[in-house]
């Protein structure tokens, strides 16, 4: 009754959602029964399989030995018992191949039986040797320079998740902009969930927040907090961005959001405010409420203006 799987009905019929109910005892239940079955294994399998959570639901031979420290085929030895225990699933028969001499740089690739194996596998790990394991992660992908499509938010995602080891100022700086980049890509593609996550992340990377990519993090940043309706961290974003900003054209683009959000939000006083502000940051100085006299003033200047003007000739107007 209290998360709405059973209630009653107008007609004071008791009525439920029998598949409902499953799905969130199945949610509730699987990942304690998934570390069980996962503890069940032996040590050095499980210690795979934790290993192997942190690359990600599906992962490669190769990339996992190098992890654990070992070699491919010892790898593939480790990891038969969890094939078994149809906790992970091979993707294709090359895993078959690990133990002969046909092995050569092989590297079969597979998949987590279900995504809450891989969740109870992570979830086994102490904090500190999570971090550590995404940390070596992050840099081993960083070192391999994939960087191109899903390489980048792999990264920044092993960068984000062992943030704590991170010490090198120059370490720091370079996930803070990768973080950015994959910030700047997710929202690209209309990702704004994953888009603030990334630059979140990456601003905690910088100890000072506006050096480095400090600035141009948070332009980022307070679009995205508006983009997600978080309107009250944009607006105190974009009050420190004007601040912060030495270029003419950076505040445009900084009063122009504000514009949008205020328009968009019906807050249409405060967008004329941000106009005239806006405007006099560009050297023009108007009145947010001129009043009848100098609404008449205006326009006898604009009508001496077009005077004896062409269409064509308005372009020329100063």
């Amino acid at each position: 009754m209290r998360d709405g799987l059973l209630h009653m009905g107008e007609r004071g019929v008791w009525s439920w959602d029998l598949s409902e109910i499953a799905e969130r005892s199945f949610t509730d239940n699987v990942v304690e029964l998934m570390t069980g079955r996962i503890s069940a294994l032996e040590g050095a399998t499980a210690r795979a399989l934790q290993l192997a959570a942190c690359i990600g639901s599906r992962f490669g031979l190769q990339r996992l030995a190098a992890v654990l420290e070992v070699e491919p085929a010892a790898a593939a030895t480790t990891l038969w018992p969890a094939i078994e225990a149809e906790l992970v699933v091979p993707l294709d028969d090359s895993y078959r191949l690990m133990q002969t001499e046909a092995a050569g740089d092989l590297d079969p690739r597979y998949r987590f039986a279900h995504d809450r194996v891989q969740q109870a596998a992570h979830d086994l790990l102490s904090e500190g040797d999570r971090a550590a394991t995404h940390l070596q992660l992050a840099r081993a992908e960083l070192d391999a320079g994939e960087l191109q499509d899903e390489g980048l938010f792999s990264i920044a995602t092993h960068a984000n998740f062992g943030a704590a080891q991170v010490v090198e100022t120059s370490e720091r700086a370079r996930y803070a902009r990768l973080n950015l980049q994959a910030g700047r890509k997710a929202k690209r593609s209309a990702a704004f969930e994953p888009a603030l996550r990334y630059l979140l992340a990456g601003r905690a990377f910088l100890a000072d927040p506006w050096g480095g990519d400090g600035y141009p993090l948070a332009f980022e940043l307070a679009e995205i907090h508006y983009l997600v309706g978080e309107h009250e961290a944009a607006e105190a974003l974009f009050a420190e961005l004007l601040e912060h900003s030495t270029e003419a054209l950076d505040r445009a683009r900084i009063f122009n959001l504000k514009l949008v959000l205020y328009g968009n939000t019906g807050r249409y006083p405060e967008a004329i405010d941000c106009a005239v502000q806006a405007l006099a940051h560009c050297g023009e100085r108007f009145s947010a409420r001129p009043g009848k006299a100098g609404l008449s003033l205006e326009l006898l200047r604009t009508l001496r203006l077009l005077r004896g003007k062409t269409p064509e000739g308005l372009q020329d107007l100063q």
